[in-house]
């Protein structure tokens, strides 16, 4: 007999500096389109990605976009509340932005008391490597020591790693949801590479 079918609703925040792609990786994967030139966020904007598991599941996640501007890491409380996951954006060309993950996981952790599933997205890895100001040691290191659930080698403009980060973000959730995850220092490191089959992240 078939399983009945199961749908789940999720509300997951994406954080990060300004111009690193937040917007554009919520409408590469809610719209399939990408945005070349944006105005940045001006406070909160949202939008709904389905993401399907086997056969009958059905994850509906709720992308809330927060501005990255400074001015705008107070409305972090208000809408930060009832998380059950969190995307940090960061830019592999920009040394500030990753950087400043820190500073985000930090204010996020501030605000949720039960720390949900947390991945980190490393865009514009399409971009030529003798510009890219971090190294994948140093990613490593910095998902460790912001106990990140995994972090993804990602593109949005070329559309690499991002359906697969939100269903590794989406099957975690349920786990930590369901009690099967204590907290992201339970989770165990996988290697994620940049190109269409791989990503990084700490899933099981």
């Amino acid at each position: 007999m078939a399983s009945s079918p199961l749908e789940y609703t999720k509300k997951v925040i994406v954080i990060g500096d300004s111009a690193v792609g937040k917007t554009s990786f919520i409408a590469r994967v809610t719209e399939g389109r990408f945005i070349s030139d944006h105005k940045a966020t001006i406070g909160v904007d949202c939008a709904v990605k389905s993401i399907k598991r086997g056969e009958s599941t059905t994850i509906r996640l709720a992308l809330w976009d927060i501005g990255g501007q400074e001015a705008f890491r107070g409305l972090m409380p208000q809408f930060a509340r009832g998380s059950s996951g969190i995307i940090i954006v960061c830019d592999v060309t920009r040394k500030a932005t990753v950087d400043a993950v820190r500073i985000w996981k930090n204010e996020a952790d501030k605000v949720l008391t039960k720390l949900p599933p947390c991945i980190l997205l490393v865009n514009k890895f399409d971009l030529p490597k003798h510009i890219h100001s971090v190294s994948i040691e140093e990613l490593d290191t910095l998902t460790e020591e912001c106990k990140l659930s995994g972090w993804f080698q990602t593109s949005v403009k070329e559309n690499v790693n991002l359906q697969v980060s939100l269903e590794d973000l989406s099957d975690l959730m349920v786990q930590f949801d369901e009690g099967s995850l204590q907290d992201n220092d339970t989770i165990t490191t996988l290697q994620r590479q940049y190109h269409a089959e791989k990503r990084n992240c700490m899933c099981d």
